[in-house]
């Protein structure tokens, strides 16, 4: 069992998780600065979220994977848990350890336990679609904003942890606004990733092309990444940032260079090479995850260039 899991893990979560703990990283030195630290304060302590944050993802990943089975099963065939390489008795059983690892971590070090206690059980209430598995499920703007209170929780916990480690019981509204700021890229990736153009999409498949168009909904992916760069600008060290805002600016650009290219390779037709065909059909998500991973980069380097 422990084969098959490390196996999934690293199929289906290896380089989320590696996101996640940056991420996790950059939030809590972020929260700092903002709180008034002119120093960087390195605690030890920082793993815990570091460790929480990709283990609630891991747990996510898991609820994601049963629920979305018999799709899988029809359009992914491959994934780890349709091909059968894994058993969904232990898909649930890592998805229970992973949750049962990060409370008890949790218990032992308690920076920020509610905010934290609160996201598993949203954890919960998506995995069971909110008792509303029809309505939900059916729409892909439901299910995604169904996410969002636990994305924003697990979060609010880093910044909280990190406002409570540096002497601050009473943070504000700073440790929100970062988790505002971090979850916004996974938004940008998971509208991104599910745009094809009319004639590519496949039955009974749904997409945000297929709901609202294939030009609105990667246009909206485009815009999330906009007001994520817009809310950087407000950060105050902004004019000290020439590098790393050299590297959120690329980003964006490069990510407007795959929507135009996404419409310029001749929208609705079916593509005779599959290589093109296949940079079509995931091109866009492709460069919405790079935005992200430069998000990442940028996150990172202006918390350390702040201080």
């Amino acid at each position: 069992m422990l084969r098959r899991w490390i196996q999934f893990y690293w199929e289906r979560c290896g380089a989320h998780a590696v996101g996640l703990a940056s991420s996790a990283f950059a939030s809590d030195l972020i929260v700092q600065r903002l709180l008034g630290n002119t120093q960087v304060v390195l605690h030890a302590e920082i793993l815990i979220s570091m460790i929480t944050i990709p283990l609630m993802g891991l747990a996510f990943r898991c609820s994601d994977e049963l629920r979305d089975m018999d799709t899988d099963l029809q359009y992914f065939p491959d994934r780890p848990l349709a091909a059968g390489r894994i058993s969904p008795r232990e898909v649930k059983a890592l998805a229970l350890l992973a949750v049962a690892v990060s409370l008890v971590i949790n218990i032992i070090w308690p920076y920020a336990p509610i905010p934290l206690f609160l996201g598993t059980g949203f954890l919960a209430l998506i995995h069971s679609w909110y008792f509303m598995p029809r309505l939900i499920s059916g729409n892909r703007f439901l299910a995604v904003t169904a996410n969002l209170p636990f994305l924003f929780l697990l979060y609010l916990y880093v910044g909280e942890a990190a406002a409570f480690r540096s002497g601050y019981v009473q943070p504000g509204w700073i440790p929100a606004a970062v988790a505002v700021w971090m979850i916004i890229p996974l938004h940008t990736y998971e509208f991104a990733r599910k745009v094809v153009a009319a004639g590519q999409e496949r039955e009974g498949y749904q997409t945000y092309s297929a709901m609202i168009g294939p030009r609105p909904a990667a246009w909206l992916a485009f815009s999330t990444a906009i007001v994520h760069y817009l809310l950087a600008l407000l950060w105050p060290p902004a004019r000290l940032l020439y590098g790393s805002w050299i590297i959120l600016l690329g980003a964006v650009l490069l990510f407007y260079f795959g929507v135009t290219v996404f419409f310029s390779l001749g929208q609705g037709h079916c593509f005779k090479n599959k290589k093109v065909q296949l940079f079509f059909n995931e091109g866009l998500g492709g460069t919405a995850g790079i935005y992200g991973v430069c998000s990442r980069v940028f996150s990172v380097l202006s918390a350390f260039m702040w201080f």
